[in-house]
This record gives C-alpha cells, structure tokens and sequence, in this order.
C-alpha cells in the first residue's frame, strides 16, 4: 500500500465495494482478453503503433466517465512527482506498442505468458523508484514465479508436457510408463 497524499489509512473493506472491485475486474480483464484476441485476429492489418494509437483514441473517452465530481479534464496532468508522471507517459505507449507487435509476432499462448512477467518487472521497480525494502520471501516469490513462468515458454513440441520438471507414470499392469508425451498431444509435423 502507498503511503502518498492521496492514500487514504487502510481501513476493513466494505463488502458491497469489494464485490464491486471484483466484477469491475472480472469485467476489465475480460474486455484486456477480447483486446488482445483482436490484436492477434488484425496481425498485420495495420501497423501496431496505429493499433495503440486507436485503443488511446478510445481510452481517451471514458476519461470524463473517470474524473470525480467537480474536477476538470486538468486534473488528469496534476500529480505529485512530474518526473515519474513523465516516465509513465513515455513507457506506457512504448510497453502497448511493444505488446501488440509481440501478439502479432508469437502465439496467443506465448504472448500472454511472457505478460505475467510483469509483477517481477514491478517488484524490481518498485525498488528503484519507490525504494521499498524486499525481503527474502517476496524475493523466492519473484524467482518461482519468473521460472514457472519461464516454463511454458521452455516447453516445445517434442517435450511438450514439460517431462524435464516432472513427469507423470502411469501402470498399464505390467510396469510403470511414462504418461507425457501422450500420443492425443502430439504436434502437428
């Protein structure tokens, strides 16, 4: 939790908010799902700095729907630090760019695994810029998450059920046999 002038004390959630707080989730995460199957569907169609520049154009939209009451459009440039306000400016377009050429460049599955990257790349921000403290189990946390989420990457078609971490036996009565690699599975040659 941020400690920030606009950080309120932590407090015991309300329950109808927290409902609210997850379907507003589940409806967010639905519609970044919908985006990004539409950016694989238009691959190459147009180019992807154009695709961002259409998804901005359309965010932009919903900002008067985002204000509070009795604020302006301005208050959308107030902030506490103008620099890292700046930073965000140019890396979230540069990060929306870089993730549509990558939708148009790697499979839907490859795609969205190297996306949950991304709280290792905010907890290792997170100490450069707000200079918050990680202890060893958040750090264990970060590099079992970094390497499962290596894995599926990792993982090919010769080997696709990842028989180099674990692999499952299977008795067919007479011995034990080595389930991955199922024939039901295999790629396409």
């Amino acid at each position: 939790m941020g400690t920030g002038p606009d950080t309120a004390p932590a407090t015991p959630a309300d329950p109808a908010r927290t409902t609210q707080g997850v379907l507003l989730g589940f409806g967010s995460f639905g519609l970044f799902s919908l985006s990004d199957a539409s950016v694989k569907l238009i691959a190459g169609a147009i180019a992807p700095m154009q695709s961002a520049f259409i998804g901005a154009l359309f965010g932009c939209l919903l900002l008067p729907f985002m204000l509070r009451k009795g604020e302006g459009l301005m208050a959308v440039f107030r902030t506490v630090s103008r620099p890292l306000w700046l930073v965000r400016f140019v890396a979230y377009p540069v990060g929306v760019i870089g993730s549509v050429t990558a939708f148009t460049h790697l499979s839907m599955a490859e795609a969205m695994v190297l996306m949950f990257l991304e709280p290792t790349f905010v907890t290792l921000l997170s100490i450069v810029f707000l200079k918050e403290r990680v202890g060893a189990r958040r750090w264990l946390a970060i590099a079992l998450g970094f390497a499962g989420v290596l894995r599926p990457i990792s993982t090919s078609c010769a080997d696709h059920m990842g028989a180099n971490w674990a692999r499952v036996h299977t008795w067919d009565g007479k011995k034990w046999n080595f389930s991955s690699g199922s024939p039901r599975f295999q790629c396409n040659k």
